[in-house]
């Protein structure tokens, strides 16, 4: 599981965005990785959020651990490797 804080416009990596086109933007955001090799995202801000994204690692290996920076979402993998999803900033969620 991983939190993903509200970006902070101090941040270096954050400066130079464009500012949040839609007021109900994912931020924060918390991410579960599954072992059946799912990602699920969660807004944080109500217990009650729909899923917001779910996608499935090819060939599904588990996911052990999860890591947020500014331009990915990394995912530590059972086989050893690690899945990364860019961020996709117009819509605050990852390709």
């Amino acid at each position: 599981m991983e939190f993903i804080p509200e970006p902070n416009p101090e941040d270096p990596g954050e400066q130079g965005m464009a500012p949040d086109p839609a007021p109900n933007a994912p931020h924060p955001a918390v991410c579960l990785g599954l072992q059946d090799g799912s990602l699920l995202v969660y807004g944080s801000v109500d217990s009650g959020t729909p899923c917001l994204l779910r996608c499935q690692i090819p060939g599904m290996p588990p996911i052990l651990c999860l890591r947020n920076s500014p331009e990915f979402l990394l995912a530590g993998l059972q086989d050893g490797n690690v899945a990364a999803f860019p961020r996709n900033h117009g819509e605050h969620s990852w390709e």
